[in-house]
């Protein structure tokens, strides 16, 4: 084992590491290590490796242990190191790992371990309840912010006046929808009455939310 060191122990999915010092004038390039299994020679792990042509240059072989790697030990039957003339080292240095038994794989659903007829009312649940915290959340940022982002925008583009945010701070979480439906109203009709908009004034309020709104998800 090279400078004293107990083999290392890996599992699936973890990654092989294992530094080489190497040394040539003509730079180093492609390294590869080749491990075998010691009680099955079909069994076998490479690790590739590059050394960048630096003359001298610890280079770093590694691959991954999968879930179809046999576990056992591996031996290194090889190291083979290219220099930048194309001459190829084969060297033998003493390393050896190990690659622990795998767990084994779940393949089967949820077994029976009994059932019963409730003696209470029971709350029929259809999503979890981080599901549901998660769509709380949302809604209730989303009726905090964009109507602050929609007056925002569009005080910029038409000169309407006033402050949507107040409002929306004021209001509790319960009128959030109504705050914004009524919000929508007076912008629209300002937007109609500065810059000339006819047709369905909740429809240009609608356009200008989904735009503010499109903006505000690319921006993030």
């Amino acid at each position: 084992m090279s400078d004293g060191q107990a083999p290392q122990r890996y599992s699936a999915n973890e990654r092989i590491v294992i530094g080489i010092k190497l040394h040539d004038d003509s730079g180093i390039h492609d390294v590869t290590g080749l491990f075998v299994h010691s009680e099955n020679p079909n069994a076998a792990i490479t690790m590739p490796g590059y050394g960048g042509g630096a003359q001298r240059a610890t280079v770093y072989i590694q691959n991954f242990v999968t879930t179809n790697t046999p576990p056992g030990q591996y031996i290194c039957k090889h190291v083979q190191a290219q220099d930048g003339r194309g001459n190829l080292s084969t060297l033998h240095p003493d390393i050896t790992f190990y690659v622990d038994q795998q767990p084994v794989p779940d393949d089967q659903g949820p077994e029976l371990k009994g059932w019963y007829f409730p003696s209470e009312e029971v709350r029929v649940v259809e999503r979890s309840l981080i599901e549901i915290e998660a769509a709380k959340r949302d809604a209730r940022q989303y009726a905090e912010l964009q109507p602050t982002e929609t007056a925002k925008g569009t005080s910029e583009d038409t000169g309407a006046h006033g402050n949507m945010q107040e409002g929306t701070m004021d209001a509790s979480e319960g009128d959030a929808l109504q705050l914004i439906g009524g919000k929508m109203d007076e912008m629209a009709q300002e937007m109609t009455e500065d810059t000339g908009g006819h047709g369905d004034i909740r429809l240009h309020a609608q356009r200008r939310m989904d735009e503010t709104a499109r903006e505000m998800f690319e921006e993030d």
